[in-house]
């Protein structure tokens, strides 16, 4: 009879009788009830304790600053080596970091200062998003008011260095005009002297006077057009030590903003570039890169076009085209100088001789007066330099914190707390791994038990 049995039991596919009787884990679970809940209670208040004192809110706010360029003064050249990313990289600088430590007392290290400051910048708007984190709500809005501050006051102090430069450069051309209007003035006086002659016709006057004009013209922008030729110069030589592409970092919030600026870089790229361009290529890739990790969720760590570059490469082309328009007007008033002069010419003996002085008398006034005008214009500008950002959001006290990882926390101590509470009580039960019940003999040797 039990061989029938066991070949019943084996040709149903399981095995006779339970691995554990559950009479002894009932028996196991009632004689260590204290010691679970006990334990569960105590794993309680650890966890209350570390999610009370170890995990603290975060609060985050941000200050939103429009981009307007250095600073433009009539006479002089704009920079636009300064675009929006290479103002914003700033923040990352060690001099202005060191100063935000300093403003907010801070003990840490540079790096971990760095980290908590982001910042993104938009290209199209020209507007650059700065955010802070604090464990309150005042100290996150504080935090990011002194990086702004210290941040506009690096940028004022780097355009106050320049329109001192600017100044000094402007001292000594004055210097030079002064000196030769007083020369001009002196020649002039002593031709007058010698020969006796009075004025001159109005009609003799004014066309002596064009014809030096057009000369100080031409002279001037030759003199512009060597200067342009010196900064293209300059700007190739910068161009070639700048690297072409850069790491751009972002985080899981920048995935979105970042995709869509390569979307749009990409359209305008194509608007006026074949698609077997270099750089319509590069800004495909980026696109096709960004569009991937956006999708799989995750940060977004690409290479890209290295914003000085493209900075110092627009600036440039600008200067390229302007040296070609200066170039062009030059000849063209060489042309109309060599013109007017055979014309006055004609003018024979001294009245000629004395328009030409009269005539290189006012150029040079002319050219002292302008000189001046840009002078004071920047001693204006260096009493209160701008900083280049005008801040259009400041940073809010915020409301809420971030979403807390408290909950998970307790959660999870507790959750360790009870089992281990049960490990302890089964171990009590079944050390050693003894079979004590019929059940368990006919399990685990695969066959019937009679008692």
């Amino acid at each position: 009879m039990s061989d029938d049995w066991a070949v019943e039991s084996s040709s149903a596919g399981s095995r006779p009788g339970w691995p554990v009787e559950p009479f002894r884990l009932r028996r196991a679970l009632s004689r260590g009830s204290r010691w679970l809940v006990g334990v569960t209670l105590l794993g309680a208040v650890l966890g209350f304790v570390v999610v009370k004192l170890f995990i603290v809110p975060t609060f985050e706010t941000t200050a939103v600053l429009k981009y307007e360029g250095d600073l433009r003064i009539a006479g002089l050249h704009a920079s636009t080596q300064y675009s929006i990313g290479p103002a914003a990289d700033a923040l990352g600088r060690q001099q202005v970091l060191v100063k935000i430590g300093d403003e907010l007392g801070y003990a840490g290290s540079l790096k971990g200062l760095a980290n908590s400051i982001e910042y993104q910048t938009d290209l199209r708007a020209q507007t650059l998003r700065v955010s802070g984190y604090a464990t309150t709500a005042r100290g996150a809005a504080d935090f990011v008011a002194v990086v702004v501050d210290v941040f506009l006051q690096y940028h004022r102090e780097r355009q106050a260095r320049r329109v001192e430069q600017e100044i000094g450069r402007i001292a000594t051309r004055i210097a030079a005009a002064e000196r030769s209007v007083d020369e001009a003035r002196r020649r002039y006086n002593d031709f007058r002297e010698r020969h006796g002659v009075a004025d001159l016709s109005t009609e003799q006057e004014s066309l002596v006077e064009s014809a030096a004009s057009l000369r100080a013209d031409s002279q001037l922008t030759s003199s512009e057009v060597r200067a342009l030729e010196a900064r293209v110069k300059s700007l190739e030589v910068q161009l070639a030590s700048v690297p072409k592409t850069s790491a751009i970092s972002t985080g899981v919030g920048a995935e979105q903003a970042t995709y869509e600026d390569l979307r749009q870089q990409l359209v305008q790229a194509r608007a006026s570039l074949s698609d077997e361009h270099p750089r319509v290529q590069a800004l495909e890739q980026q696109v096709e890169q960004v569009r991937k990790q956006v999708r799989s969720g995750g940060g977004i760590n690409t290479v890209g076009i290295n914003a000085t570059y493209l900075a110092i490469d627009a600036e440039l082309r600008a200067a390229r085209a302007e040296l070609t328009t200066l170039t062009e007007r030059q000849k063209g008033l060489e042309e109309m100088a060599q013109r007017a002069e055979g014309r006055v010419k004609a003018f024979a003996g001294v009245e000629g001789d004395l328009s030409e002085l009269l005539a290189e008398v006012e150029v040079n006034e002319a050219l002292l007066v302008d000189l001046r005008a840009t002078e004071a214009a920047l001693e204006d500008a260096l009493e209160d330099p701008p900083s280049g950002f005008t801040v259009l959001e400041p940073a809010a006290v915020p409301e809420f914190p971030l979403p807390s990882k408290r909950k998970p926390v307790f959660v999870l101590i507790v959750g360790l707390s009870f089992l281990l509470a049960l490990a302890l009580v089964l171990r009590r039960e079944f050390k050693g791994l003894r079979l004590q019940t019929p059940a368990e003999v006919a399990f685990w040797g695969n066959g019937p038990v009679l008692g």
